[in-house]
């Protein structure tokens, strides 16, 4: 049977990167893909390409809660009413892809597919109705459709666990409850993947250690949370390099303005940074022939 990617976001309420995924998808047949974005508020969504391909009935979500998890099956919902979507692929609004369609199309097997850190690889049993096992992964996976109709269909049950915390989801129900509940229930056809560069989604954390990637990024959470997970705003040749040669379908928490530098500068911005404090970071630190804005060497790499 043919393959049909459904593409799910789960936003805000823009892509960073819409033109990318624009071109991206812009000479590749309709019927291999699908898009569904779901964003916290529809009716204010700032969308140039992709407006139409936003949910009318998204879920109310907050960070760190139950809710994220009916956000996906949201998503779920809508992109199974397509009887010819085969595989699922999660994202955020920050996340592009890395690879040609073809090349994800053709890479793509039978198996759902979940990304692991190291320090996450500790298996818990349990006793319960819903779950034997609790296992942690990245929140953005690919589904197959069986994997995915499993899932919808027991929605009451694991929203009902996940509510009353009767699972110890430390804070992250979405991280936990999609590999949990399949490998207690459904267990094959589940690929996990360990080490960051066999990732389908490149994600950096301070804790991968890699030695490359700890000059250039911006913490994207606030500075009194060091270990989270940094932002791609400003990288150099060798941390491109490593990533294009990596597995990764797709990468995440890059933005609009993120520049690639030809040299090692070795500087970074603490906290939250806005464009423009970006904007004038680069010029007063830089020449303008010094790098490219990543959207424009991704473009090359990724569009037909």
């Amino acid at each position: 049977m043919d393959k049909k990617i459904a593409f799910c976001f789960l936003t805000y309420n823009s892509l960073e990167m819409e033109i990318l995924w624009r071109d991206f998808l812009s000479e590749i047949d309709a019927s291999k893909y699908s898009v569904y974005i779901h964003a916290k508020d529809p009716e204010d969504v700032n969308f140039m390409h992709f407006k139409d391909r936003v949910i009318t009935d998204p879920v109310e979500t907050q960070y760190f809660h139950p809710s994220l998890v009916q956000a996906q099956n949201k998503l779920l919902e809508h992109a199974l009413k397509d009887k010819k979507n085969t595989h699922f692929v999660f994202l955020c609004g920050s996340s592009v892809p890395i690879k040609p369609f073809d090349y994800i199309y053709d890479n793509l097997t039978d198996n759902s597919i979940f990304n692991m850190r190291k320090h996450e690889s500790d298996l818990i049993e349990l006793k319960d109705q819903y779950l034997s096992v609790l296992r942690k992964c990245s929140q953005w996976c690919i589904l197959n459709r069986f994997h995915a109709e499993k899932i919808l269909e027991c929605i009451p049950d694991i929203y009902f666990v996940c509510k009353n915390n009767e699972i110890p989801f430390n804070g992250a129900p979405d991280e936990k409850v999609y590999l949990s509940f399949l490998l207690s229930n459904f267990s094959e056809n589940i690929s996990i993947l360990k080490g960051i560069e066999n990732h389908s989604m490149f994600e950096y954390w301070s804790s991968n250690q890699i030695d490359i990637f700890e000059k250039n990024f911006i913490s994207s959470q606030h500075v009194h949370w060091p270990e989270r997970q940094k932002s791609f705003y400003f990288i150099n040749k060798d941390e491109i390099n490593f990533i294009m040669k990596s597995n990764a379908f797709f990468i995440r928490k890059i933005c609009r303005h993120s520049y690639i530098f030809n040299q090692d500068h070795g500087f970074c911005i603490e906290g939250r940074a806005n464009p423009k404090d970006l904007k004038k970071s680069l010029q007063n630190r830089i020449f303008k022939d010094d790098g490219v804005l990543l959207s424009n060497f991704l473009k090359k790499t990724v569009t037909p």
